[in-house]
């Protein structure tokens, strides 16, 4: 039959609603999972949601829905593990890193999980440069002092690299998009060794296309680390996710 996924999660969450991870303000997951209800009663076979913050709210949003909520996360994180990444390095916002997301599942699969220690530089360039910009990815209005804004997700990884990580994510959503994820590349150079640069959003991308039954055809204009390499776990339809539930296609 015909699978019909609904993406939500867009807009990221605010500034106000990220207050609920850091400083314990009103969550957002009632909201979310309301939506997500909406959705699947319209006759969605299952959600897919791009927000990586929008996951501290995971469980609510699947109690809310009798069809599967795919989990970003999880899957990104198995797909580090099965490339041999053994500590992760996560480029993302502060809401992401304050909700531990990528550390408690990283531990799961027994691996560890870095983060940059300016990691308000690189949370300011994710809102003030790429969003309020409109993705440019250079400086101008609101960036700083006239450089190219990247430089700032570019001494992330590198510092990262130098830390001993043995591959990066792309813990936001802009961050796998053109053209933040180019100034890094599929695979980043440091010290004589490639790491992979592992894009969440096109895993989540990959994977619900390969559930709708759809052929995947690369146009070789852009092609991130997580689409040069098939997985086991994009073309596993069993197993389960941080919750065992096997509902969610992992």
């Amino acid at each position: 039959g015909v699978c019909y996924p609904t993406v939500f999660g867009e807009p990221q969450l605010t500034g106000e609603e990220i207050t609920a991870l850091l400083d314990g303000g009103e969550s957002p997951a009632p909201s979310l999972a309301r939506d997500a209800a909406y959705l699947a009663a319209g006759g969605a076979d299952f959600l897919v949601l791009l927000c990586h913050t929008a996951h501290a709210f995971f469980s609510e949003i699947q109690a809310a829905v009798s069809v599967p909520l795919l989990d970003m996360v999880s899957l990104s994180v198995r797909y580090a593990g099965e490339a041999g990444v053994r500590c992760l390095g996560v480029l993302c916002t502060e809401g992401t890193r304050a909700a531990a997301l990528y550390d408690r599942a990283a531990a799961r699969m027994g691996m560890t999980v870095r983060y940059p220690a300016d990691h308000a530089a690189l949370h300011d360039y994710i809102y003030r440069i790429l969003k309020e910009n409109g993705g440019a990815g250079v400086s101008g209005n609101g960036g700083t002092s006239g450089d190219d804004s990247s430089a700032a997700l570019v001494r992330a990884a590198t510092e990262l690299a130098a830390a001993g990580c043995d591959g990066l994510l792309l813990g936001c959503t802009e961050l796998s998009l053109p053209p933040a994820a180019r100034s890094l590349g599929a695979r980043f150079f440091f010290c004589g060794r490639w790491l992979p640069v592992i894009a969440p959003v096109d895993l989540l991308a990959r994977r619900t296309l390969l559930l709708c039954g759809k052929s995947i055809k690369e146009d070789g204009a852009y092609a991130p680390f997580s689409l040069t390499w098939q997985p086991a776990v994009l073309q596993n339809t069993g197993g389960g996710d941080r919750t065992g539930d096997p509902r969610h296609f992992l």
